[in-house]
Order: structure tokens, then sequence, then C-alpha cells
């Protein structure tokens, strides 16, 4: 039991040198909507920050205020306000700003999008998605186009 106690001490102490100070928090995955990179059940380490340090491409954790100031959704930020994103059925990428956008992160043979959609992205708001759109809760999409988050919702990346 001490050699287990003293054990769990000096891992505790490696994370701590290993990580920065402060400002981290963690979560676990609790479903499929970031596979493979991120399977259901893998524990995920973030950084706690604000919109500021958040950028196109990057895995973001999502605070959707049930119950208020809940962690709700981990995805990845694919458009950002002002951008416009879109897609068709048939297209083998989603289209950002007239682009075809480069995401090499989705699983081998997979989709971009279950639904077409074309949305202009309001000042303030980011779209996350996750990276295995084919069970993302993201792509219940209201009115048939993405939903947007609010930047103020980002609590981490």
């Amino acid at each position: 039991m001490v050699f287990g106690v003293a054990m769990l001490f000096a891992a505790l102490v490696a994370v701590g040198r290993l990580m920065p100070s402060g400002g981290y928090d963690g979560l676990r995955m609790g479903d499929e909507s970031m596979a493979p990179s991120s399977p259901r059940g893998v524990a995920l380490w973030y950084e706690l920050c604000g919109a500021e340090r958040v950028h196109r491409g990057d895995v973001v954790v999502l605070s959707t205020g049930r119950p208020a100031g809940a962690v709700g959704v981990v995805g990845r930020v694919v458009a950002v306000g002002g951008d416009r994103l879109s897609y068709q059925v048939g297209d083998r990428t989603l289209m950002l700003n007239g682009n075809p956008l480069a995401e090499p992160y989705l699983p081998p043979g997979s989709r971009p999008s279950v639904v077409a959609f074309d949305v202009q992205v309001p000042e303030g708001r980011v779209v996350a998605l996750g990276d295995n759109r084919a069970v993302a809760y993201d792509h219940d999409f209201p009115n048939g186009r993405p939903g947007t988050f609010n930047t103020a919702d980002i609590r981490g990346r």
C-alpha cells in the first residue's frame, strides 16, 4: 500500500513537471465524435483559454451551459467569424471561403459532411465539428446547416 501511494505521488510529480503549472483541466471522451484521434473513453487534457487563443484546426472544449457551465462538446474549429463554410453532397471536401478545406484528421474514407449546407459564420462565433462526422452530434444540423458556437462558450483547447 505504501509503495502504491509512493508511486502515485511520483507519477503526479512527473506529470506536474511535464505540464506547465495551472491553466489546465481534463475530461474523458464520452462518445466517438472525435475518433480515431480521441476515441470514447480516452482522457484529454486541455489548456484553459478563451477564443483569442483559438484558431482554425484547434480541438476545443465548449461549454453548452446545461447544466450551467458544464463542459458539453469537444470539436475541431473549422470556421471562425466572417468565414463562409459550405458543402454539397458528393464533394470531396468542405469549402472554406471558396477554397477546399484540407482535413487530414478525418477518418480514412469518411465524408466531410452527411448533409449539404452553406453558412456564413457570424462574428463572435465558430463552427466546431467532430472529426468522426458520421456519428458526431454536430451533424444534427438545425435548419439543414451546422450550428455555430458563441466564442464565450470556449473553455479551452
